[in-house]
């Protein structure tokens, strides 16, 4: 494997630690997140550069004390991200039943418990304990509002098959079948709890990559549109809007139009080349060295950006050489007429068009 990066993903991704770390790691792991919106609120448009983005939105419909054992049983519905895992809601279960047997328990499950020995426990009394419970464990799995003694959300840790370095298909392939997932459970599940959702930075990675496609998609509907806009315009025929090409060959069109008066084609194919053609091939030269390169970068959209370029670049080679070929072949093909060459505003003569309009991308010098 001649790339160093890869070689170093490759390697990483069969060490014996890597799914442990996708598992533990909370930058990695898949999460069902109770009791947050799923909304962005950044102002995209904020320059400060203090600005941290966007804040939680919790969401007030969220009634964790009246849901224990659907919480409960939801961390043996969705996979387990390694074999021992506990959710915080077994966790605290479990952590019930041995501070209920214990002889000296903690003082914490006895003030604010009242002496409760497993889920379900009273609501009156489960919002303090499980407080309580996610102090005691520093759990980062719960966040509540201290003062008023209620608990705002929790996650609970899931997997994947797919990690943040798979492709993107396959990421998408299990992004829609957890959101199938999440879309039939939140259609069973009790009011005060139906509103979860699953994320991981593997599926924001996903969104992000759709959008920067969507984006250049947009992009380049609005470049071709514009495009065919301004030739119809110009020309007055559906034709040359739908299958003229532009770019290089409008920069060459310019040129041999800029002489002015009654020049000849030779001359003015002449000016068109030496005026023109370096900083055409120069473009195209410096394009296709920066997209070369990109075509080594680990990040799927860079390289799928690089050989649209490639492709781009390919493409207008191609039209810089029907330049030079399609003089010659008129001169073949018609020898009573001169070359066709591009240019501004000149007449189609009927040999290739039924009637003769003015035209900005194909003419023949007479």
């Amino acid at each position: 494997m001649a790339n160093p990066y890869e070689a170093h993903s490759k390697f990483v991704e069969n060490l014996v630690a890597f799914p442990l770390q996708l598992a533990t790691d909370p930058t990695w792991t898949v999460k069902a997140v109770f009791g947050v919106q799923a909304i962005d609120d950044q102002n995209l448009l904020d320059t400060d550069p203090n600005y941290i983005g966007g804040s939680i939105a919790y969401d007030d419909d969220f009634d964790a004390a009246n849901n224990q054992l659907y919480l409960l049983e939801f961390c043996d519905k969705i996979d387990k991200p390694t074999e021992d895992y506990s959710c915080v809601f077994q966790e605290f279960d479990s952590w019930l039943q041995l501070q209920s047997q214990s002889s000296s328990p903690d003082d914490q499950y006895a003030i604010n418990c009242d002496w409760e020995t497993s889920i379900p426990i009273e609501t009156d009394t489960f919002d303090q304990c499980f407080i309580a419970f996610s102090e005691l464990t520093n759990s980062s799995a719960v966040t509540f509002d201290y003062e008023a003694k209620k608990v705002k959300s929790i996650t609970i840790d899931t997997r994947v098959d797919s990690t943040l370095w798979s492709p993107t298909a396959e990421i998408d392939k299990d992004w829609r079948r957890t959101e199938e997932w999440s879309i039939a459970e939140r259609s069973r599940a009790p009011e005060g709890a139906n509103n979860f959702f699953i994320t991981s930075i593997g599926f924001w990675y996903l969104d992000t990559f759709n959008n920067i496609v969507a984006s250049a998609l947009k992009a380049s509907y609005i470049v071709v549109s514009c495009a065919a806009l301004v030739i119809l315009l110009s020309s007055r025929s559906l034709t040359l809007s739908l299958f003229s090409g532009s770019d290089f060959i409008m920069h060459f069109a310019h040129a041999y139009s800029m002489i002015p008066g009654k020049a000849n084609k030779r001359l003015r194919t002449k000016h068109a080349i030496l005026h023109m053609g370096p900083s055409v091939l120069g473009s195209a030269a410096t394009t296709l060295s920066t997209a070369f390169i990109m075509q080594f970068c680990q990040i799927s959209s860079a390289k799928r950006f690089a050989t649209m370029m490639i492709m781009t670049m390919l493409a207008e080679a191609a039209e810089i050489i029907t330049i030079g070929l399609v003089p010659p072949m008129y001169y073949i093909l018609f020898p009573i007429t001169a070359a066709v060459v591009v240019v501004d505003f000149y007449d189609i003569p009927s040999v290739l068009y039924p009637t003769a309009i003015p035209v900005s991308i194909v003419i023949i010098d007479h």
